[in-house]
């Protein structure tokens, strides 16, 4: 072990130990700090088990018991100090929270759980950055995400392993994740760490990073702060090649839309399409029944509005007659109100038909095969494929500005997406071709599974249910998710509670952030939490990390670390998974070829969208 900085005092528990520092180490910072001590623990009356208990310093305080006394409170304000027993009576002690212990054997250490609270007078030392590396060096899936808060020097391994059969490496089941942590604490720059480094699992997991603001895309992590963060460069190192962004970045004007129903809000979203044909206060019942139109009529979506105008139905009737007649009927009076509100409308659609087809034909752009160039778009359903199916790599910019559209559009565009994921995994799954493993990475999450969906609008409540199901059912297709939020409490009750894993960047002490923490991590975590420095004022972002990641004994309680510095000093500490990157899963069924395989006759409601 390393340098000696205590011994355990009392009192003492099987998960927390309170020590005391010794007499060279009073000014030595030991908060976070991660250190070690050896017990033994009787098995028999002949046998004993020796034991290596690893733990974070939680707590730490300074006791002067003459100081503290009432009597003596005179003199010290009078002279400052009490001879003889000023800085010599000085007690410094602390608790350490204990992280797990391994027991030694001839092989080496066992992961093991000491049973007995240990005694006092046990020497308790730093430890060192090597013995880490002894402790990890028979196992599998683990990387280096930063240092341990308060070992500076002292690497801290978590587990990121893919989801497929444990006896190929693998978890044997999809794991849900949380990073979370208000505007620069550093949760993105964290979240994309781990992902990175978790694309090196195997080369045939597939990773989907769902953008809404660009941020993954346009590689802006850390923004202005000086912090040298390049995403695009560690997906393409610990991927092994897989992620190329000239390919694997998919814009929202690259992709395909599909839909009626989002046909017509697009149409009606900026409220002058309806307008000009003299629709006042019936918006959605307008867009209703252009929905309703095109089912009906059944026209490509990327057809020009003057083709789809003068489509007839089966009475000769033309579409622009009926979506006419339909509008006016979407409001009461006489017969003769109707009729005069038939001739102004129109009149109107005469009046303004230059500019009613200058805003459809500007929607129809999106949900056309082509682009302006004549380059094929990527429909959504091949985009979800390569993830779900083929071990690629993409991120979607699923930023609705970059087609003009408002952010209100963010939670539609994204349901769709989740439908189409949910429709491939079903149907691959139902096929008999075992799907391969996926991860999803949705960053502002708490937009989309929301704790508190807006109870005015019925339609967003419910895009917001529907995506919450879609999370719950993907899981069993071996698709597991890590969600990023500003809050604990942006997002789903539900959803917290069945996080596998946890990763708190500083700044969530307050309110029901902090009755969160306090419950699901345990008051002494939230407390060593709270003393994390504000990476604004330390230029470092720490964070406390709770679950199933943490690779150092097998006692489930959080452990603290410190982010590095850069994407080179992420690399460097990440050297073992170049060799890694090669390993093979046992050979997978192939991917579906095409759309056309996706069929209703299974689960109808998959496609009713």
């Amino acid at each position: 072990m390393g340098l000696i900085i205590g011994t355990t005092g009392s009192p003492n528990t099987v998960q927390d130990v309170s020590f005391d520092v010794r007499e060279g180490h009073l000014n030595t910072g030991l908060l976070g700090v991660l250190v070690a001590f050896e017990v033994k623990v009787r098995i028999d009356d002949v046998t004993e088990n020796q034991y290596l208990v690893l733990g974070q310093v939680s707590s730490i305080e300074t006791i002067n018991r003459w100081h503290e006394e009432a009597a003596l409170k005179n003199y010290i304000k009078l002279r400052g100090f009490l001879p003889h027993l000023t800085k010599v009576g000085d007690i410094t002690e602390g608790k350490i929270q204990i992280i797990g212990a391994y027991q030694k054997t001839l092989d080496g250490y066992r992961k093991a759980r000491i049973s007995v609270p240990p005694g006092s007078g046990i020497d308790v030392a730093m430890v060192e950055n090597g013995q880490v590396m002894d402790l990890v060096q028979h196992e599998s899936g683990y990387v280096f995400i930063g240092k341990f808060y308060g070992s500076r020097d002292v690497l801290a391994p978590v587990y990121l392993r893919h989801f497929g059969n444990a006896l190929n490496g693998g978890s044997g089941e999809a794991y849900m994740g949380g990073v979370f942590g208000p505007s620069g604490s550093g949760k993105t720059a964290m979240a994309m760490t781990i992902a990175s480094l978790w694309t090196a699992s195997s080369k045939k997991m597939g990773f989907l990073f769902l953008d809404p603001q660009s941020e993954f895309s346009e590689n802006k992590i850390g923004g202005e702060t000086g912090f040298s963060f390049d995403l695009h460069k560690l997906l393409t190192h610990f991927s092994g090649g897989r992620f190329d962004p000239a390919s694997d970045i998919v814009r929202l004007d690259q992709v395909k839309l599909e839909g009626e129903g989002l046909f017509a809000k697009i149409l009606g979203s900026d409220d002058s399409f309806f307008k000009r044909i003299g629709v006042k206060n019936k918006l959605e019942d307008a867009i209703d029944t252009m929905e309703s139109l095109l089912l009906e009529f059944g026209i490509p979506l990327s057809s020009d509005f003057i083709t789809v105008m003068s489509t007839q139905d089966g009475n000769g009737t033309t579409f622009q007659d009926h979506l006419i007649q339909r509008l006016v009927n979407l409001y009461s009076g006489a017969k003769s109100v109707k009729q005069d509100r038939l001739n102004q409308f129109t009149g109107n659609f005469t009046a303004q038909k230059s500019r009613l087809e200058k805003s459809w034909d500007k929607v129809a752009t999106l949900f056309s095969p082509t682009d302006p160039d004549g380059s094929p778009k990527t429909s959504l359903i091949d985009l979800v494929r390569g993830p779900l199916s083929e071990g690629k790599i993409k991120i979607l910019d699923l930023n609705p500005d970059k087609i003009n559209l408002g952010d209100e559009f963010k939670i539609v565009l994204m349901n769709l997406v989740f439908k189409r994921i949910k429709q491939y995994a079903h149907k691959y799954f139902k096929s008999g071709k075992n799907i391969s493993n996926c991860m999803i990475i949705i960053d502002e999450s708490g937009q989309f599974i929301p704790q508190n969906p807006d109870e005015k609008s019925e339609e967003r409540r419910k895009l917001v249910e529907d995506l919450v199901t879609y999370v719950k059912q993907l899981r069993k297709y071996k698709v597991g998710f890590m969600f990023i939020a500003q809050s604990i409490t942006e997002i789903q009750k539900e959803i917290f509670r069945n996080l596998h894993y946890r990763v708190y960047g500083v700044g969530l002490g307050v309110g029901a952030d902090h009755d969160h923490i306090v419950a699901k991590e345990g008051q002494g975590a939230f407390d060593l939490y709270q003393s994390l420095p504000d990476p604004r004022q330390s230029k470092t972002y720490s964070y406390m990390i709770a679950g199933i990641l943490p690779v150092l004994g097998s006692s489930g309680r959080p452990m603290f670390v410190e982010g590095l510095g850069s994407d080179d000093q992420i690399i460097e500490a990440n050297p073992h998974l170049q060799s890694e990157n090669d390993s093979e899963w046992p050979d997978l069924k192939p991917p579906l070829e095409s759309y056309e395989e996706l069929s209703s006759e299974d689960d109808p409601d998959i496609l009713n969208f």
